[in-house]
């Protein structure tokens, strides 16, 4: 009897926990040139998600994350232009207990081949954070750093891998202008529609280009010996 009553309550247990498991269940957000995932969690962490994306994702290719009671977890891939891998980690945690200030949880950083570190992990509870690791070692970061540095081919700052990141971004530009235009005026083919349609296009993908710009430290005239470089390469 006991025996039973035993195995009907790690069932029950277990069945609970997949319910609140799927509480929200998966969702996934496009905003600019970030991907955002959502894993199956027992709170919404959609709103935590687009508040990182909000403040760092310029320098994030994806953001995931999900909470399972109470356990948080952040996992982001770089988009090749961070230079302060620990800095972004702690930033994250500040965000992070700024919505769940008790929490514990991770937070795992994947760095892109254009930075100079590889990953980094840090581990929080209650305001603190109680691990921290970051790979490869400060010494051979800055040994990379050194070599990037005495490379012939870097132009305006920026190395090849970087310039072919700029193009890269350089060409989601147009579809996310294409996508506010055609979310306010559809796909009009002439008419007044048409005219407003390549107005809102044409003033969005300016503004997303000035972002560009800013994030790399480049000029207009620097982006152009770029995309001529891009061009010539194959990197669009």
């Amino acid at each position: 009897m006991i025996k039973l009553k035993l195995i009907t309550l790690v069932g029950f247990l277990f069945f609970s926990v997949n319910c609140f498991a799927a509480a929200f269940p998966q969702q996934e957000k496009i905003i600019g040139s970030t991907a955002i995932e959502a894993g199956d969690s027992t709170e919404n962490v959609m709103p935590l998600l687009l508040e990182i994306v909000r403040k760092k994702g310029d320098s994030l290719k994806k953001v995931y994350g999900h909470i399972r009671l109470g356990y948080i977890v952040i996992a982001a891939r770089s988009m090749g232009n961070i230079n302060n891998a620990e800095g972004m980690g702690k930033d994250i945690f500040t965000i992070i207990t700024s919505y769940y200030p008790l929490a514990e949880g991770e937070v795992t950083l994947m760095g892109d081949k254009s930075d100079l570190w590889d990953y980094v992990r840090l581990d929080f509870k209650n305001k603190k954070i109680t691990k921290f690791n970051i790979e490869p070692e400060k010494e051979e970061i800055n040994k990379r750093n050194v070599a990037r540095n005495n490379d012939v081919d870097t132009k305006f700052g920026l190395t090849v891998d970087q310039r072919e990141h700029f193009c890269h971004e350089q060409g989601k530009i147009y579809d996310i202008a294409e996508d506010i235009a055609v979310s306010k005026y559809g796909k009009p083919i002439s008419g007044e529609k048409a005219e407003l349609w390549l107005k809102l296009h044409n003033q969005v993908f300016r503004e997303e280009e000035e972002k560009l710009f800013k994030k790399y430290g480049v000029t207009e005239e620097q982006a152009k010996e770029i995309y001529s470089e891009g061009h010539k390469k194959g990197w669009f």
